[in-house]
């Protein structure tokens, strides 16, 4: 493929060269991106093929391209295509698992580093026992106050004396329609 740029004409209140070429090529037309790649060998920064009209039945074609000079440049002026907004999104991935295997390799190059000195380790993981002793220990004492809680049965014998002596009190045909209902309350440890 041979590409002769015919005209260049700056337009600086776009920050941009609006570029007119001829392209020769062998087989099919060329695509978009080739043309960009020509395009960006000779006039340097963002390029943007805009048309490329072929000649019937000649391996020629009329290309029309803008040249910014930056990228924010070209994202204030061109319009998103989808095609664009796929590229940028691929692009976009394409960065995140380079940033992620790059950080699995720091990390992985950190832990190495850690496995030369073994000395540091073995402190902390002495202190850490020393730790978990301390939360088993204060999990079993809450237990033991939770199992320990007497309260709960005097209150069943207050409330059985209480019904003792209002049976002595009224006759058998009121205790029949009244059926005392006792509180019964369950704890987390009981069933």
């Amino acid at each position: 493929m041979k590409l002769t740029i015919s005209e260049k004409k700056e337009n600086a209140l776009l920050n941009r060269v609006e570029v007119k070429a001829h392209v020769v090529f062998d087989n099919a037309t060329p695509s978009n991106a080739e043309i960009a790649e020509k395009i960006n060998a000779e006039v340097k920064g963002e390029v943007v093929v805009k048309n490329i009209y072929t000649t019937f039945s000649k391996k020629e074609a009329n290309v029309t391209a803008f040249v910014y000079k930056t990228a924010e440049d070209k994202q204030k002026v061109e319009r998103s295509t989808k095609h664009m907004k796929d590229a940028a999104a691929k692009k976009a991935e394409e960065d995140k698992k380079a940033a992620e295997e790059a950080k699995a390799k720091a990390e992985e190059e950190k832990a190495a580093k850690e496995a030369e000195t073994p000395a540091e380790p073995v402190e902390e993981k002495a202190e850490e026992p020393a730790k978990e002793e301390a939360k088993e220990e204060s999990v079993a004492e809450v237990k033991e106050e939770s199992q320990e809680t007497p309260a709960e049965p005097a209150r069943e014998e207050v409330a059985e004396e209480s019904t003792e002596e209002k049976s002595e009190e009224k006759p058998a045909e009121e205790i029949k329609e009244e059926s005392p209902a006792e509180p019964t309350e369950k704890k987390e440890g009981e069933e």
